[in-house]
C-alpha cells in the first residue's frame, strides 16, 4: 500500500512540474555532487544559477532531507527516482572521474522527464581557477536548460550516424566535421529534438548502459540520420549534401536533397534543418537558428578550455565557432594553438637509411633508468596528426582569401 501511495505521489508531483513548466515557471534544477570534495564547485554553480529567471535551483537543505528520508547516499546511482521525488526538471551532476589520469571534474546535465543525458562536459581537477569555473559551466549548459520541460512522450530523439564525403581530397574531413557539427546544433535548436551525435556525444555511451538512465529504449526509438557529400561529384563553388532520414519504425525512409555554397556551410546546414524539423519536430514551426550566437558562445568556451589546458575541448569548440561562421583572427590563431598545444612533443621520427623509427634517438650516455624510459617511448601519431592540422590551419589563415 506504501509503495503505491509512493508511486501515486511521484506521478502527481511530476504532472505538477510539467504543469507549471508549460505555464513558463522556472525549472527546477537539483545539483548533486557526488563528492564532498565538490562542495565548492557546487556552491559556485548554485550561486551562478541562481541568478538565472529560467531556472529555480532545489535548495539543499531539501536535497538532504531526501536523502535521510528516501535512505539515499550522494553518490546513489538512482538518480531519476531521486529527480522525481524532488519534484525537480533536472539534474545537474557533478563527479570527479576515477579512470582518467590526471582526474577531471565531470559535469552531467540530465533530463528528468525525458530519462536522458542531455549533455555533459569535462573540466580541470582540482580547479584552480574558481572565478571562472561557474560562468563557463552556465554558458555551456544554458541553451539545453529548456529541454528538461519536454516530457517524454513529446521528446523526439534523432541520432546522426555519420556524414561521408563521397570524394576523398584533402578538405573532406573536415568538411565532414564542420557538417556534422552544425547539423547537431541545429537540430538541438528545437526545444522537442534530442540529438545523439554518434562522434560528438561519444562520451554519452557510458551512460546508456546504466539502470538509472533508461536511455537505450529512448534512443532506439530515433529518426536516423546518415547522408552524403557530394554524391555526384565535387564542384569547387558548390557542395551537395544527399540525406537519408529513417523513421523509429523503421518505415519506408524519406531522401532530403540540398546544395549551397561551399564557402556557407551554414546556410546549406540551416536548409537541410528546416526540412528535417519539418517532418520530425512537434513544435509548430521549426523556430528560428541564431547561427552568429551560438558561434560566440563556442568562440568563449574554446578561450576558456584552452586557458585550463583542455585542449581537446579546446579544439571542439574552435572548430564548432569557426563552423558556425565566426572566423576572426583571434579564432584562427586559437585553432592553431589548440591543436599545436594538444599534440605537445608527440615524439620523433628518425630515418635510418631507408627504415623509420619512431621515438627519441637512443643516447648511449645516458645510464639513468627514468631518463632512458623517454627514448623508448613511441611516438603518438594521432598527435603527429594534430602538428599536421596546426600546419594546414596555419598556412590557410597566412594564405590571402578570395
Amino acid at each position: 500500500m506504501s509503495k503505491r501511495i509512493c508511486n501515486l505521489a511521484l506521478v502527481v508531483i511530476s504532472a505538477v512540474a510539467l504543469a507549471d513548466a508549460s505555464l513558463g515557471a522556472p525549472l527546477r534544477l537539483a545539483i548533486i555532487a557526488e563528492d564532498p570534495a565538490l562542495s565548492p564547485a557546487s556552491d559556485l554553480l548554485t550561486a551562478k544559477l541562481s541568478t538565472s529567471d529560467q531556472l529555480a535551483l532545489v535548495e539543499r537543505a531539501q536535497l538532504e532531507k531526501v536523502y535521510r528520508e528516501q535512505a539515499l547516499a550522494a553518490d546513489s546511482r538512482d538518480y531519476l527516482k531521486l529527480g522525481q521525488i524532488l519534484g525537480a526538471d533536472g539534474l545537474l551532476i557533478l563527479r570527479i572521474t576515477a579512470e582518467t589520469e590526471p582526474q577531471l571534474l565531470n559535469v552531467r546535465l540530465v533530463a528528468v522527464h525525458a530519462g536522458v543525458a542531455l549533455a555533459q562536459h569535462d573540466y580541470p581537477w582540482p580547479l584552480d581557477d574558481l572565478d571562472q569555473f561557474a560562468p563557463a559551466v552556465a554558458a555551456q549548459f544554458a541553451p539545453t536548460f529548456p529541454k528538461l520541460a519536454v516530457a517524454s512522450r513529446d521528446a523526439v530523439p534523432v541520432s546522426i550516424l555519420n556524414l561521408r564525403s563521397a570524394i576523398a581530397n584533402g578538405d573532406s574531413e573536415a568538411v565532414e566535421r564542420q557538417l556534422t557539427l552544425l547539423l547537431y546544433n541545429r537540430l538541438m535548436n528545437d526545444k522537442s529534438v534530442f540529438v545523439l551525435e554518434r562522434r560528438r556525444l561519444e562520451l554519452l555511451t557510458e551512460e546508456t548502459q546504466r539502470a538509472d538512465l533508461p536511455e537505450n529504449a529512448f534512443w532506439n526509438g530515433s529518426f536516423l540520420v546518415e547522408g552524403v557529400i557530394d554524391k555526384q561529384g565535387f564542384n569547387k563553388d558548390t557542395l551537395s549534401l544527399e540525406v537519408l532520414l529513417t523513421p523509429p519504425d523503421k518505415s519506408k525512409a524519406v531522401t532530403l536533397s540540398v546544395s549551397g555554397p561551399r564557402t556557407n556551410l551554414t546556410e546549406v546546414v540551416n536548409d537541410l534543418g528546416t526540412k528535417i524539423l519539418g517532418l520530425v519536430s512537434k513544435q509548430s514551426g521549426p523556430g528560428n537558428w541564431d547561427a552568429p550566437a551560438e558561434a560566440q558562445r563556442f568562440f568563449e568556451e574554446a578561450k576558456w578550455m584552452s586557458h585550463w589546458q583542455m585542449y581537446d575541448e579546446a579544439k571542439a569548440a574552435a572548430e564548432a565557432a569557426w563552423a558556425l561562421g565566426r572566423q576572426p583572427p583571434e579564432l584562427a590563431a586559437l585553432r592553431i594553438k589548440a591543436y599545436a598545444d594538444w599534440a605537445g612533443n608527440p615524439g620523433m621520427c628518425v630515418i635510418h637509411g631507408r627504415r623509420v623509427s619512431f621515438g627519441q634517438p637512443l643516447n648511449p650516455r645516458i645510464t639513468d633508468p627514468a631518463k632512458l624510459a623517454a627514448y623508448a617511448a613511441s611516438a603518438s601519431p594521432a598527435r603527429f596528426a594534430g602538428l599536421i592540422r596546426a600546419g594546414e590551419l596555419y598556412r590557410d589563415a597566412a594564405s590571402p582569401r578570395p
